[in-house]
């Protein structure tokens, strides 16, 4: 199960996109994290294993506390036999060696969100007296590639920037990264007429892709990637749907819950809360509700590509429409376009050994996890 800490509302920097909402001074206390960890190990099945994420805010400023509940979730793995995982996504500008070697001792994952090189990341990406901050995530991002085995990187694309996925995924994979995240800025207005580019944008980024392979780089990028495994099975399983406080919970500095670290915003929302962690969480009743509350409208599900689309991602049609129940037409156009452009890539790669073996790779350690849960 997945247990998001949100350890700030603090962030050194200012970007023009942050769904985690206006920045303040308010960090979480151990008191929070711990009864966090607490509800994490009394929630997980048994026969499952946890994973703590720190998110913000910039969670790399609550250092401290990220140092006391990795030893806390540490000692209660031993006294209870549950595996734990710990990760981190961060800007970058604060990653110094000494907590790198950190992460790497202790087996943090870390994600650091860099939009692409200088011109792309400096469109949204700023301190707060407004300079840009490429530089600062770039040192931090090459000091990661060099001490950590393995570091993701997270993209964000908006309608400024959409046209120019190739340069993203060119100047990412020039400097060593192969594992990256490419997400569309969901606070953003897409309008129709963003919609050209939206569609040029994911067919160059898979051009990018089919090339890589072609040429023996092995990439992955999670817009991709993920489709092709939809196509592969066939469309959405429930497995691959939300977790939404089910096998998902993400908690404010305030020790508040809900069901996805995208709906925290400023912890003002009474309408997503699922408690609070010293008061008491509600695990079935709001939260069923959220579960349930998935897209239903009629257009979508009389689509012909319904079973592949993400027009059931409760966080992404809210944050876009103002209705869980609703998909936007930005989230239309970009689905229809990666569903065939994953079938183009597929049809192209189809006897590259090494495109194939990434997916293998992939199915094989999935279904051992799914035999692990039952």
């Amino acid at each position: 199960m997945d247990f998001t800490l949100s350890l700030t509302h603090r962030c050194n920097l200012s970007c023009e996109y942050c769904y985690a909402g206006p920045k303040f001074n308010q960090d979480m206390d151990w008191e929070t994290a711990r009864a966090i960890v607490d509800f994490a190990f009394t929630q997980t099945p048994p026969d499952e294993g946890i994973s703590i994420g720190f998110f913000g805010g910039e969670p790399i400023l609550c250092l401290g506390t990220i140092r006391r509940v990795v030893d806390y979730a540490k000692l209660k793995e031993k006294l209870e036999g549950k595996s734990v995982l710990f990760n981190v996504v961060s800007n970058g500008t604060l990653l110094d060696q000494e907590i790198l070697d950190y992460f790497n001792e202790e087996q943090i994952k870390l994600c650091v969100s860099i939009d692409g090189p200088r011109n792309i990341h400096n469109n949204n990406r700023l301190f707060a007296n407004g300079r840009g901050s490429f530089d600062k995530a770039k040192d931090g991002l090459r000091r990661a590639l060099k001490t950590l085995n393995k570091v993701q990187v997270n993209s964000v694309f908006g309608p400024r920037t959409v046209d120019n996925l190739w340069d993203t995924l060119s100047f990412l994979t020039g400097e060593g990264v192969y594992a990256i995240h490419l997400n569309p800025d969901v606070m953003a207005s897409w309008t129709q007429s963003d919609f050209p580019a939206l569609q040029r944008g994911i067919s160059r980024a898979a051009d990018f892709y089919i090339e890589s392979y072609e040429h023996g780089h092995e990439i992955g990028v999670n817009l991709i990637d993920s489709k092709i495994i939809v196509l592969l099975k066939g469309g959405y399983q429930d497995i691959d749907k939300c977790g939404l406080g089910k096998i998902e919970w993400a908690f404010a500095p305030s020790g508040n819950a809900y069901p996805c670290e995208r709906l925290i915003g400023d912890d003002n929302n009474d309408t997503f809360c699922l408690g609070n962690i010293h008061t008491g969480v509600d695990i079935g009743g709001i939260c069923q509700i959220a579960y349930s509350s998935q897209n239903s409208s009629e257009e979508c599900q009389k689509c012909n590509v319904n079973e592949y689309c993400m027009n059931w991602c409760f966080c992404t049609n809210f944050l876009l429409t103002g209705f869980v129940e609703k998909a936007s037409p930005a989230l239309c156009v970009s689905e229809r376009t990666l569903i065939a452009e994953a079938r183009r890539i597929a049809a192209a790669l189809k006897d590259n050994d090494l495109f194939v073996n990434h997916f293998l790779n992939y199915l094989s350690t999935n279904t051992k996890k799914r035999r692990s849960k039952k």
